[in-house]
């Protein structure tokens, strides 16, 4: 098995995939052919170059005509490598399908041994490598594997059957050697139930209601910032390509976690692992198992999405204006698409093996809707993650505060951007005394969902009759705090995006001001960010 896997990826087969994949991306690929009508031969390009010259000279254009003409041409060019593009990926995905499947082994499909059996373990700085090991060793748990390093490092142990929460509480009370401990614990995505479709859901009110037309305009009239990583990671069910956004940046798909576990499982069962030591040294362990979390990004792209629940997500953030659709708040975002999971469940260790990769992305804004998030107590490692990419990494993770109309009593962090869902409230109403910011309750959702609130709440947006584009690219409605929190995020990336210097705490500091409220509330937290005063600030933020 470790030979298949080290030949998988250092081998002739990942190499011939990346060049492909390689020569996709740049369009140089001859392995799979374009129509006539997507992208012209050269000579007919040419004599239409002419042709259009001639004409322009015969008719006299004027220099108004002769841009216009030029960006409807720019226009059809991009058009055509965007086909171009999807036509390869297509051609790719299906010689993947068309692959001999790997071999099913008997613990891939036991999500108990796969999941709730699992601890994750986060190492504590300076602590000492032979008392590290003696307390893996005497932990009586299976060390299986490991994602990331340094500060981020997480270790992967299999606890005996119905014994995870006993070794959890265990090795909690060694802080000598370890920060963080927690089981691998499931939670939901919060997606809601279906809406069915009137003229009021179809209107894009959450745009003009956070002001992202006028956002939008000042970000393209300000500075040029060319060089700035512009992208954001989704972890989510994945992107798809017809989702109307702009997949820039290679994802990942990371829901693969679980089954190479089980597959290392029945593979070592025999071997020194299956003693439930841990072994002579954690480096020389590292050596032995594939670091699939770290890996991922460099085997997968994320944009399969068989739920639609990350491609509308993606959508509502950087859909792109090309008269398809929805349009994003950032229209011109990079979607870094970073699939964690294939139902609407998924756990800490799908959570952290998709961070690792926006870790190595360098991404600065991530999305995760999904609640639950919030409770360090059960998510242990979670936190410590999100503490050294905020930190350290100066990132910003934005979740969903949740649909069940409860009262958290989570702690606020400053290093998690909780979100919860408001509705729309009319001008009229406002001008009659209404408060404009409401919270979606049961009563509008017709006795279902409801947005949780609670003192960990920081933020307010729009969840309940926005437009989103679903994976096979339709409009479709949605609701839910999943797609209140990702409004957010994406006025941090328009925050980001003119003004790249700022800290992730002076772009907290950006958001809570574009609020235009100090005062905080555990329904709406400061409060709904304002695109455009939030751009607004940080380019006045700009160093003279």
């Amino acid at each position: 098995m470790k030979n298949g896997l080290l030949n998988l990826l250092n081998g002739t087969q990942l190499r011939k995939a990346a060049v492909t994949s390689l020569a996709a991306l740049i369009g140089l690929s001859s392995t799979f052919s374009i129509s006539a009508s997507a992208a012209p031969a050269n000579g007919q390009a040419a004599r239409a170059t002419q042709a259009a010259k001639a004409t322009t000279t015969q008719r006299k254009w004027t220099p108004q005509q002769i841009a216009q003409w030029r960006a409807q041409q720019t226009a059809q060019m991009q058009y055509a490598q965007r086909l171009r593009q999807q036509q390869q990926y297509a051609q790719y995905n299906q010689h993947q399908l068309a692959a001999k499947p790997k071999k099913q082994h008997r613990y891939a499909t036991r999500p108990d041994l796969c999941r709730s059996d699992l601890v994750l373990v986060m190492p504590k700085q300076g602590a000492e490598k032979e008392s590290l090991n003696k307390a893996l060793e005497d932990s009586h748990g299976t060390v299986i594997g490991s994602l990331g390093k340094g500060e981020y490092k997480v270790i992967i142990i299999k606890a005996e059957k119905g014994k995870a929460q006993l070794l959890e509480s265990n090795l909690s009370k060694d802080t000598k050697n370890f920060q963080a401990v927690n089981v691998n614990r499931p939670m939901q995505l919060t997606e809601s139930p279906h809406v069915p479709t009137d003229p009021k859901v179809s209107l894009a009110w959450h745009l003009p209601k956070m002001h992202a037309f006028e956002a939008m305009d000042k970000v393209r009239k300000g500075p040029n910032n060319w060089f700035v990583n512009n992208s954001m990671a989704i972890l989510d069910s994945g992107c798809s390509w017809n989702g109307d956004c702009n997949i820039g940046s290679w994802g990942a798909d990371v829901t693969g976690v679980h089954k190479e576990i089980a597959e290392k499982l029945e593979d070592e069962m025999g071997g020194f692992l299956g003693t439930g030591l841990f072994g002579d040294d954690v480096v020389d362990l590292e050596n032995e198992i594939e670091h699939w979390g770290n890996a991922a990004h460099a085997t997968s792209m994320g944009t399969g999405d068989n739920l639609g629940h990350g491609t509308q997500i993606a959508s509502l953030v950087g859909g792109r204006e090309n008269k398809r659709g929805s349009v994003g708040m950032n229209p011109d975002l990079d979607i870094v698409p970073i699939k964690i999971t294939d139902t609407k469940e998924v756990d800490d260790l799908g959570i952290l093996a998709g961070m690792i990769v926006a870790l190595e992305r360098r991404v600065r804004i991530v999305n995760i809707s999904t609640s639950g998030i919030n409770d360090e107590d059960n998510h242990e490692c979670l936190h410590e993650l999100f503490k050294y990419f905020y930190y350290k990494r100066q990132g910003l993770v934005f979740v969903a505060a949740g649909n069940k109309g409860e009262r958290m009593k989570y702690k606020s962090y400053a290093y998690i951007n909780t979100v919860s869902a408001i509705k729309e409230v009319s001008e009229e109403d406002i001008k009659n005394g209404a408060n404009p910011l409401q919270l979606v309750t049961s009563k509008d959702t017709g006795g279902g969902w409801a947005s949780n609130t609670g003192r960990c709440v920081d933020f307010c947006a729009p969840g309940i009759g926005i437009m989103t584009t679903n994976q096979k690219g339709e409009s479709k409605p949605a609701q839910g705090t999943s797609f209140a929190a990702p409004l957010v995020a994406a006025v941090a990336s328009l925050v980001t995006r003119v003004n790249p210097k700022l800290s992730a705490l002076q772009v907290q500091q950006v958001l809570i001001q574009a609020c235009g409220n100090t005062q905080r509330t555990d329904e709406f937290g400061f409060g709904m960010p304002d695109a455009d005063k939030a751009v607004a600030i940080a380019l006045g933020m700009l160093p003279k």
